[in-house]
């Protein structure tokens, strides 16, 4: 039997799984002992596959996990029935597979008697694109079970739906951040990603040589700041600006500031943006801004296509094609240069316009020749 602070205790460690990846066994182990089984599997299948994939095994050594994902994967008669379950089902296996048929299985006889295991329950976790399930899974001596197991997983199904779906969700949100990390790092122009309190978040590569320079642009006691006083008046401007606009990016073309430098070489051009929607999460208080720093008048390569990319979400071929138009080039001499079919470069140039919020080329142009390293 079980009572409230077994409920409790399990609830919580499901919860803390979802925020700490490397608490799932612990989750699991702790199900395992209340449930009087042996072994736990956490098991997600595809739609329309005819096996599962294991994605985490408690009880059984990591020899019979490989051997399970290597060949008992497919063998197993327990997964194809499970799939018409539906979120919060619980199931014990004999109302998947009859047990005496099961005694007959290469899988039974090959893999579950190795290690002791004759009767199964699970639950459906969920059945979003990736159906996922929980077994637990005993010997025969400890014979059925009874309803109180069914009845208490029952009641952590809701919460292990949750915690999963957390989990994924903070998966994908990091996995954004690193992208957004990685294409920062790829620009040639120093960037810098700061709070409303003009705190530097992150900075790529560039743009950290820039700040440790302290020539023009540095950082005052944690806080992003010029070298003269009143340039450091318009870098909070700047800055500002493109928090205010951060829902919209760039509804008109973005202001410049120049910022003297010390050492008397040529100023640091500057310009502050809202951030990709991969990086728009970072900031706490507000929301960040992009710094791009260049020195005037210079030209940095084909980085307008890679930051076209980064702030717009444009695919290579889109940034190709944009670049293309702000120098006039017609979207039939495009299709021609670029071996596509005119009707290829105007869809591009179409999603172009939607992702840049323009609605010309003329628009267009006007966005990028106010890009950092155009002209």
């Amino acid at each position: 039997m079980f009572n409230d602070a077994d409920v409790q205790r399990l609830v919580g460690s499901v919860y803390a799984a979802a925020y700490d990846e490397t608490r799932w066994s612990v989750c699991f182990t702790g199900l395992t002992r209340a449930l009087n089984a042996t072994t736990a599997g956490f098991i997600c299948v595809s739609p329309g596959a005819t096996h599962s994939a294991t994605s985490l095994f408690t009880g059984i050594e990591e020899q019979g996990i490989g051997d399970y994902a290597a060949h008992f994967v497919a063998r197993n008669v327990w997964v194809a029935p499970a799939q018409v379950m539906r979120p919060g089902d619980v199931f014990p296996d004999r109302a998947l597979y009859p047990r005496r048929d099961l005694r007959k299985t290469e899988f039974y006889n090959d893999y579950l008697r190795r290690y002791d295991i004759a009767s199964a329950i699970g639950g459906c976790i969920s059945n979003d694109e990736i159906k996922s399930f929980v077994s637990l899974m005993r010997p025969e001596r400890l014979g059925d079970w009874p309803a109180w197991c069914e009845q208490l997983l029952g009641l952590l199904l809701p919460h292990l739906r949750c915690a999963v779906t957390i989990h994924r969700e903070l998966s994908l949100a990091q996995q954004q951040r690193v992208v957004g990390y990685e294409l920062l790092d790829a620009l040639k122009v120093p960037t810098l990603v700061v709070n409303r309190d003009q705190k530097v978040i992150v900075a790529n590569s560039a743009g950290n040589r820039v700040l440790n320079a302290r020539d023009g642009l540095l950082d005052r006691g944690g806080r992003l700041d010029a070298s003269h006083r009143d340039d450091g008046v318009e870098l909070s401007r700047l800055i500002r600006a493109a928090l205010r606009s951060e829902t919209t990016p760039w509804e008109a073309a973005p202001q410049w500031i120049n910022l003297r430098r010390p050492s008397l070489r040529r100023a640091l051009r500057v310009c502050a943006a809202p951030p990709p929607q991969s990086l728009n999460d970072i900031g706490s208080g507000g929301g960040v801004a992009l710094l791009f720093v260049i020195e005037a008048g210079r030209t940095i390569g084909d980085s307008t296509a890679v930051l076209l990319q980064t702030l717009y979400q444009l695919t290579p071929a889109e940034a190709k094609i944009a670049a293309a138009t702000a120098r006039g080039i017609a979207p039939n001499e495009m299709a021609s240069r670029g071996g596509i079919s005119p009707e290829t470069a105007r869809k591009q140039l179409k999603r172009v316009f939607s992702k840049t919020a323009t609605t010309s080329q003329q628009e267009l142009a006007s966005l990028i020749a106010a890009l950092p390293g155009s002209k």
